[in-house]
Formats: C-alpha cells, sequence, structure tokens
C-alpha cells in the first residue's frame, strides 16, 4: 500500500521499467486519501455494536424509519465507522447497471444504536444470499480498514486527465496504460478479501459512469463514496464467493450541491 506521496515515488523508481518516470510528479499529485475494507471475523453476540461489518441487520437509532424503493423496503448491504460518523448502506432490485437504487444513511458516531428488525419482502439484488450459511450476508463478518493512498482508475474523467500527459503516440500510450495498471495494484493491502472501499477513485467499465447521470451536473463535481467488490472464496473464513454479475462491483457516487446537499448515484459495472 501507498501511505504517503513519497511511497509511491519510491515504487515507480523501483520498477524494473523506466515508463511511469517521466510522469512521477504528477501521479503523485492525483494521489487521494482512501480505505479499503477486508473481511474480519465473523459477527457475534459479543461484537460492540455500531463497529464496521457487512451482512444481517444495521445498527440503526431508535426513530430509524426503514429506506423503500417504490413502496418496497431496500436490503442492507454494510455499514462502515469512518471517523465521527456510521454509515449505512442499502440497495434495491436492479434492471439494469445504471441509477442502481440505493439509500445511504449517516448517523453521528455517539447516536445511540441498536441492531434494526430488518422487514420482510425486502428488494432483493441478484448477487444477494442471505440462505446459504458460507454467504458473508447470511454469516455477518467485521470489517477491517486498511488507510492509505490511492490512484485514478480506468475508466474516469481522472484517469483520462491522466493519459493527458503521455504522448500522442499509439504506442507509448499503450506501454503506460498496460504499466499503470499493474501499478496501482500496489496501492490495495495485501491481506486479500477486500470487499468494501471507500473515499477511493470510482471507475467504469469503459466510461466514465458518471457521464449516466442527467441531473445537470458536471461529471467532474462526482466521486466515490464507497464500493462493494466481488470476491474469491475462502476456505480460511469459511465463505463462498460473493460475485456481482461477472465479477464486477457496486459503487455508489456522490458530489455536494452548491447549497451543501449530498446527491448519490448507484451503479453496477462488470
Amino acid at each position: 500500500m501507498f501511505h504517503s506521496i513519497q511511497d509511491i515515488a519510491t515504487a515507480i523508481i523501483q520498477r524494473d521499467q523506466r515508463i511511469l518516470d517521466p510522469y512521477t510528479e504528477v501521479i503523485c499529485q492525483s494521489a487521494k486519501p482512501a480505505i479499503w475494507f477486508t473481511i474480519g471475523a465473523p459477527v457475534t453476540k459479543e461484537t460492540p455494536i455500531g463497529i464496521s461489518r457487512i451482512g444481517g441487520a444495521p445498527d440503526v437509532p431508535h426513530d430509524f424509519v426503514w429506506p423503500t424503493n417504490n413502496g418496497e423496503p431496500l436490503t442492507f448491504l454494510y455499514q462502515l465507522l469512518i471517523d465521527d460518523q456510521l454509515i449505512a448502506v442499502f440497495i434495491g432490485d436492479h434492471g439494469s447497471g445504471a441509477d442502481v437504487p440505493h439509500h445511504v444513511e449517516f448517523f453521528p458516531k455517539n447516536t445511540p444504536l441498536a441492531p434494526a428488525a430488518v422487514p420482510k419482502n425486502r428488494q432483493l439484488p441478484r448477487f444477494y444470499d442471505d440462505t446459504n450459511p458460507r454467504s458473508v450476508f447470511a454469516t455477518p463478518h467485521t470489517l477491517t480498514a486498511h488507510e492509505g493512498l490511492d490512484l485514478p482508475r480506468w475508466v474516469s474523467t481522472a484517469y483520462e486527465k491522466l493519459l493527458d500527459i503521455v504522448p500522442d503516440d499509439e504506442d507509448i500510450i499503450e506501454d503506460f496504460a498496460e504499466t499503470y495498471e499493474q501499478f496501482i495494484l500496489m496501492a490495495e493491502p495485501d491481506h486479500g478479501n477486500v470487499i468494501v472501499r471507500f473515499g477511493d477513485y470510482h471507475r467504469g467499465i469503459g466510461y466514465d459512469p458518471a457521464e449516466f447521470i442527467t441531473d445537470g451536473s458536471n461529471v467532474a463535481d462526482w466521486s466515490l463514496l464507497t464500493c462493494l467488490e466481488s470476491v474469491e472464496p475462502s476456505e480460511q473464513l469459511e465463505l463462498d464467493k460473493l460475485c456481482i454479475w461477472d465479477a464486477g462491483y457496486f459503487q455508489i457516487l456522490q458530489r455536494t450541491d452548491t447549497n451543501g446537499n449530498r446527491h448519490t448515484y448507484g451503479s453496477l459495472e462488470t
């Protein structure tokens, strides 16, 4: 992982190929703080309320109103304890990968919380399974945070902006793209089982998902709030794989308007 700008610069220098060297300063300037979450221990009766975890029921205040879409309850996915707040993520049934029904709730850190009663007849995303004991949604697990620096990812406006520094030569661009794609893997924890991201760069498959948002905002206004990743099975954790479509991911983008209001957008990429 990269914990400082110097870590990134050193990693570029230490690579066998010198393809990224001329662009070290620009790459370093594009780094942003991020948190990766890996799968931890199964949740038990002794697990504290209000910590980062995936599956089960969210921890909520007594006056919490369960979010709905078209009058039907959404499905709780995970909650993240970030600094001074607990963030709970919900999703609904998705007919396509664009504008996926979702809801994000933010609870101040010191809010009294208790496990919610999960409603029946929820809208279930196609990748969700809470009937198989080896599913992370049926057997909730804690999430372990790993803080570091992330870099722009394919494809996004931030990535395209990075490509602008590369000479307009097909071979040079191809070499840069292939080398950079391998390089940014160094930003991620080497512990495996990364299942949730927070605050890093969003990305799309062949396009920036923010291009499909039709609220009149600019693509550059949007950034990643959080992302749920597909993961491989783990015998150590006794968990089957989580496969979102074809090993894709569900991400929620966010922007803040001129009045300070938060707007979010959900997309599935594969």
